[in-house]
């Protein structure tokens, strides 16, 4: 009378050993194991700064931070430049910290096409930040670290955004500090159907030069 019980409790051993031993082959990475990365705000950017909350890293590793092409799958598609002035328009941050949860925050500055050219970041062309452990493992060449999330960044309509320009609708000059506001307004103006063109000109910077010309940050 007990033989049934003793094939059936044989039979979910068995099961079990088998789930245990797939288990042991099936490959994991980091990237996998709880990680995340938010950004606030993530949408409407600019040429501005921006919190990056990362969730699931290990607090004995520094942080790297970086703004990349939309979706990377290598850095290659990212700026690894440090923050002006060790290199002109760089963004990277270096030194985020993990805190005894796994959890962790980096301010990092968000720059559309204008002030960082080599991403190409606009309304039309999102992009992305990524983070990762700076473990001292080496970085595949043709992937990103293990360790690496990422999070999309989508940008407000800016210079990058508008068609060719051949003449000025309006010109206008002004301090340096109401510029980004005039940008935006600017950018909204030359994407609208009619478009109107406008160039301003900062008067306030050293060399009072032109920051939009024909459509395009100078």
């Amino acid at each position: 009378m007990h033989r049934p019980v003793k094939r059936a409790t044989a039979v979910l051993l068995i099961a079990c050993l088998a789930i245990a031993i797939s288990a042991l082959h099936t490959p994991t990475t980091a990237r996998a194991a709880g990680r995340a990365l938010t950004v606030t705000p993530a949408t409407d950017l600019g040429n501005q700064v921006v919190l990056a909350h990362w969730t699931g890293f290990k607090p004995v590793n520094g942080v790297i931070v970086q703004q990349c092409k939309l979706h990377p799958v290598t850095l290659a598609s990212c700026e690894t430049h440090l923050p002006f002035p060790n290199s002109e328009n760089g963004n990277e941050v270096i030194n985020g910290k993990t805190q005894t949860d796994g959890s962790g925050d980096a301010f990092i500055e968000t720059r559309p096409a204008a002030q960082l050219p080599s991403l190409d970041c606009s309304a039309e062309s999102p992009c992305s930040l990524v983070a990762y452990e700076n473990d001292g493992k080496p970085i595949p060449p043709d992937g990103l670290p293990l360790t690496a999330v990422t999070a999309d960044i989508a940008f407000a309509k800016s210079a990058a955004d508008c068609p060719p320009v051949e003449n000025f609708d309006v010109r206008a000059e002004g301090e340096a500090s109401s510029s980004q506001a005039f940008y935006r307004w600017i950018a909204g103006l030359c994407t609208a159907d009619p478009a109107l063109i406008v160039d301003y000109t900062e008067t306030s910077s050293v060399s009072g030069r032109e920051d939009f010309l024909n459509g395009t940050v100078g």
